[in-house]
């Protein structure tokens, strides 16, 4: 179960996927990041944006961002494994990890 009690999770259904107890959601970007190998971004919404920021210090790993769904490129400064791909070329991407 989840034990986050400052920010809740009653809105979370529970039955669907994993449960994967961080303990609080202050936690999350950095244990979503030491569970994956890959991260796919489909908009920059905050808390998306820790996540990728994230993937410098925790199992560092490269981020697709899907171009028809951000406004821009983020600044080269961050100096993070990035890789703006189109849908179409999303799955040709991934199955070049998998291969």
């Amino acid at each position: 179960m989840i034990d986050d009690k400052e920010f809740g999770f009653d809105w979370l259904n529970l039955d669907i996927g994993e449960i994967i107890n961080c303990g609080t959601w202050r936690n999350q970007p950095g244990r979503l990041n030491e569970e994956t190998d890959v991260l796919i971004c489909l908009g920059y919404s905050a808390g998306g944006l820790a996540e990728i920021a994230y993937t410098k210090w925790f199992k560092p790993k490269k981020v697709y961002v899907v171009k028809e769904l951000v406004s821009r490129e983020l600044p080269e400064e961050i100096n993070l494994d990035l890789k703006y791909v189109w849908i179409k070329e999303l799955e040709e991407e991934l199955d070049k990890i998998i291969s």
